[in-house]
Parts: structure tokens; C-alpha cells; sequence
């Protein structure tokens, strides 16, 4: 579980992602605060290729699906080299995944 902002240049994105690693790869979906799924993808680490299965309306551009499979991609690299954020400084956007601790939950 991962607080997740995602910064454009006319705005930006924050929520909740939720990653599963399975023997078939990573699944993940992000949802904003409202519950609304932005985006759902899976990382094949035997191929090094992200999947969008669905996203959000508004985002919905073949060139946001570009970038977002590549920047996916690479934030996928630098979590498991320890990072928690991917800078796209062509497209000016930012990725951020925080780990949610289970100390951080309300009970």
C-alpha cells in the first residue's frame, strides 16, 4: 500500500495504490481519495513491459498511455533500488509512491 502523488504541469494527482507481486508479475491499481480508479496496470518483469488495463477518462490519451507505461516502468526500477519517486523531466511530471506503514492506519 502506497500514498501516491503524481504531479503535471497543469495540475496533479493524489490517492491510494495498491500492488500485488505475484509469479506472473506486479498488479497495481490507483485510486484517488474519493475511491475513483485512476489507473490499473501489471509490470512483467520477464519482459520489462508495463500493461494499462484501464484508466481514468480524462487520461485516457495515447499519449498519457505512452508515458505513463514508461514512467510506470521506470519508477517500477528505481522502487527496487530504493527510491520512492520518478521524475519525467521531458513531460515535467513527477511520480511519488510513499509506503503506508501499518503504524500509520486508524484503528
Amino acid at each position: 500500500l502506497y500514498n501516491v502523488r503524481i504531479e503535471l504541469p497543469r495540475g496533479g494527482m493524489t490517492g491510494v495504490c495498491m500492488m500485488v507481486c505475484d509469479s506472473t508479475g506486479l498488479h497495481g491499481s490507483v485510486l484517488n481519495e474519493f475511491g475513483v480508479g485512476l489507473m490499473s496496470f501489471s509490470y512483467d518483469s520477464s519482459k520489462d513491459k508495463v500493461h494499462l488495463h484501464s484508466i481514468f477518462a480524462k487520461m485516457d490519451k495515447c499519449f498519457i498511455r505512452r508515458a505513463l507505461r514508461r514512467d510506470l516502468r521506470k519508477l517500477i526500477h528505481a522502487m527496487n533500488e530504493g527510491s520512492t519517486s520518478y521524475e519525467n523531466t521531458r513531460r515535467d511530471m513527477k511520480y511519488t509512491f510513499i509506503p503506508i506503514n501499518d503504524d500509520d492506519t486508524v484503528r
